[in-house]
């Protein structure tokens, strides 16, 4: 994966594209993975991994699950030794960072906050804590911040390295420009963070909330219309995760 703009190549002769092509088809035909491993075999079976330059959607009704995966995504992509960013428009950092903990520790949030984690789970919780402090993760407590300063923030974080990033999430996220369409402004929003996957050269991850319609169905099984405040999210992602 690339670091950096200015790491990453834009033109290229008919012959050298064919040939890069030709490479990873190959690399793909002999079991290799092309894209960062999720940490979730069923998930890299479906998807490959998480690819350069893809824009991939997380999303589902609050408490459903998406901050779980969004956390699990990134410690392990990092502990694979990828460079990642997480930046969080909901929680603030030490909540993170609890649930981070629980995650890897497989421990419940509450009773961690609640001080109630049973003495037989504190040393898993411990342990976990140790090994995400050795993570090449960094991540950013970004309430009340817009699209645009978030992404100049990882173009920041690619002068030193930065393999993906995970945005939690779409709806928190201030729009930049003040509009009585806010369905036109969260489609915005998703296509200048496909832009910044396609010029980073990195997955970027964007948690997104769900219709509250789909709760309101017989069937709940989401599909792409039920994607809040606008269609232009589904245009702009390359793989949608419900």
């Amino acid at each position: 994966l690339s670091i950096g703009k200015s790491d990453k190549q834009t033109e290229f002769s008919a012959k050298q594209l064919m040939a890069d092509t030709v490479e990873r088809v190959d690399a793909a035909a002999t079991g290799h993975q092309l894209g960062l491993k999720t940490g979730w075999r069923a998930f890299d079976k479906k998807l490959g991994g998480w690819h350069a330059g893809d824009l991939t959607i997380i999303a589902g009704r609050p408490g459903m699950g998406k901050s779980a995966i969004g956390v699990g995504a990134a410690v392990n992509a990092a502990k694979l030794g990828a460079k990642v960013g997480f930046i969080s428009s909901e929680m603030d950092a030490v909540s993170l960072g609890m649930r981070m903990a629980a995650t890897e520790a497989n421990v419940s949030v509450s009773n961690l906050r609640l001080g109630t984690l049973p003495e037989s789970e504190f040393a898993r919780f411990a342990e976990a804590t140790g090994t995400i402090a050795k993570l090449p993760l960094r991540v950013l407590d970004a309430p009340g911040w817009s699209m645009k300063q978030i992404v100049r923030q990882c173009h920041a974080w690619s002068r030193t390295g930065l393999d993906m990033v995970v945005i939690d999430y779409l709806q928190r996220v201030q729009p930049d420009t003040k509009t009585d369409r806010h369905d036109l402004a969260i489609g915005e929003m998703a296509k200048d963070c496909k832009t910044m996957a396609s010029t980073l050269q990195i997955p970027v991850l964007l948690l997104s909330q769900l219709s509250r319609q789909v709760e309101q169905r017989q069937d709940k099984r989401p599909g792409m219309s039920d994607l809040r405040e606008s269609g232009q999210i589904e245009q702009e992602a390359d793989n949608v995760l419900m």
